[in-house]
């Protein structure tokens, strides 16, 4: 009997061994469903958390898209400094940009006989920032209104939606110089201003902006073991500000502010800051050499705009310099203004929503109407 007791009783150790093996199991179990959760809500933080700002350069390190692709939509170029990224597709999923590298439907290089072809040269209130599809932008929308008549048929058109996001009158200078030109345009709508007015106040400037922008730079994607660890959001949420953080949008084009450039070549003690003048009309007598008619179109801010009052009055200060060089050299000015559009169809401090672009663009179709037919337009 008592050896029959003896035997039921767990040997000495046993239990403790027992208990270790289940709490070291708990531990881990409990390690592992912690780092799960903390990998959700990392993923979270991502995809609309406060780490949202990050993703571009997680996922551009983690080899999953082209860096461009999140990088301001763009890519380098060695002479117009940077293009909208061919291929780019939008939120819908949708290709946005063409391969030729510019938003909407390409357009064949030599222009179809007994067609306009419209030219919008501009910043990102061209290109359509504030619209997830290239069709909503209003050169699209322009091109859509403008074939609708007059009635009883007439001529066709078409229209190239050359918007650079956050360019200056520097690139709208040099895309039309080194790119555009060659598609002969029979009407250039420049839209510009809002871009050029910050970088005015900078600090140590230089016409040629080398005191605000700089040489657009992707980053290189990791190697394989890298990119399998950046697969991870938690991971990347640790990692990622060891390497600079999120250096996206305009940030890859920003130098920090207040250093000066490499070459200093400006005088200090001029107060007077040419280039935008300077820019756009340049690009004024290039589009005239080509036989083409330049329409200007002042840029406009919300009436409820965030900037600080010195920047706002850069803005107007920029919209009536293009109002000079309209008076001066007998160009074409259109003053849209920005209580054409209500407040509703605004979607921050300068874009517009669908609506608003269309009706930006019904307000621009007659005056292009009258230009293409030969007619002067008096705004």
């Amino acid at each position: 009997m008592s050896d029959n007791l003896s035997s039921a009783v767990p040997a000495k150790g046993v239990v403790p061994k027992r208990r270790r093996w289940w709490r070291c199991t708990a531990v881990t179990i409990g390690i592992l469903v912690g780092l799960l959760l903390a990998e959700c809500v990392a993923r979270i933080m991502f995809t609309s958390g406060p780490a949202r700002s990050l993703e571009p350069l997680r996922a551009a390190l983690a080899g999953e898209l082209l860096p461009e692709a999140a990088f301001q939509r763009s890519i380098p170029q060695p002479y117009l400094l940077y293009s909208p990224a061919p291929g780019h597709r939008g939120s819908t999923g949708e290709v946005d940009h063409n391969m030729q590298g510019y938003r909407g439907w390409p357009v064949q290089l030599a222009k179809t006989p007994g067609i306009t072809r419209i030219l919008c040269l501009g910043g990102s209130t061209t290109y359509g920032w504030g619209v997830s599809s290239a069709q909503d932008a209003y050169p699209a929308q322009l091109m859509e209104i403008l074939n609708e008549g007059p009635p009883g048929g007439g001529q066709g058109y078409e229209v190239i939606n050359a918007g650079l996001p956050f360019g200056t009158s520097a690139e709208l200078l040099t895309h039309y110089h080194f790119k555009f030109h060659y598609y002969r345009p029979d009407i250039v709508i420049i839209h510009t201003g809002g871009n050029d007015a910050l970088a005015v106040d900078r600090g140590h400037y230089h016409p040629d902006y080398s005191h605000w922008r700089r040489p657009m730079t992707m980053p290189v994607p990791w190697g394989p073991g890298g990119r399998r660890l950046l697969q991870s959001r938690l991971a990347a949420l640790a990692l990622l500000p060891l390497v600079g953080g999120a250096p996206r949008g305009s940030q890859t084009l920003e130098r920090p502010a207040g250093t000066p450039p490499e070459s200093s070549w400006f005088p200090s003690e001029r107060s007077d800051r040419p280039a935008f003048r300077h820019n756009i009309e340049s690009l004024v007598k290039l589009v005239r050499a080509d036989n083409a008619v330049a329409l200007l179109v002042p840029f406009r801010l919300e009436p409820r705009h965030a900037l600080t009052a010195d920047e706002a009055a850069q803005i107007d200060h920029h919209a009536r310099i293009l109002e000079e060089i309209a008076r001066y050299h007998a160009i074409p000015l259109a003053a849209f203004s920005a209580s054409m559009i209500p407040r509703e169809d605004w979607v921050d401090d300068c874009h517009l929503t669908p609506e608003g672009c269309r009706k930006k663009a019904a307000y621009l179709a007659p005056r292009v109407r009258k230009l293409a037919e030969g007619k002067s337009v008096d705004d």
